[in-house]
């Protein structure tokens, strides 16, 4: 008999927990970053980017992007973004 491709198998979970588990996230916890804000429906912002503080490394989700908690230093803002919306600070 064929197996399933369909099916979810313990393998398949295990493999996707190791995935997640090697996946190395790019900024660190109380990193400074700069955010750039994206406007409605991913068009342009028209603000300039910001400082932010990564607070908390997110769960990986389920199409692999590494998501992050930031909060602006200028202004008492937190939202969660994605890695490629940061880049860093110097």
């Amino acid at each position: 008999m064929q197996p399933n491709p369909f099916l979810k198998t313990s393998k398949t979970s295990e493999s996707a927990l190791n995935i997640e588990e090697n996946m190395s996230y790019a900024y660190k916890l109380n990193e400074e970053v700069r955010h750039q804000a994206q406007g409605p429906q991913g068009r342009a912002a028209t603000e300039g980017p910001k400082i932010y503080t990564i607070v908390q490394c997110m769960p990986i989700e389920s199409d692999g992007r590494v998501r992050y908690r930031i909060k602006c230093r200028s202004e008492n803002i937190e939202r969660v973004v994605t890695e490629d919306q940061l880049s860093y600070f110097h």
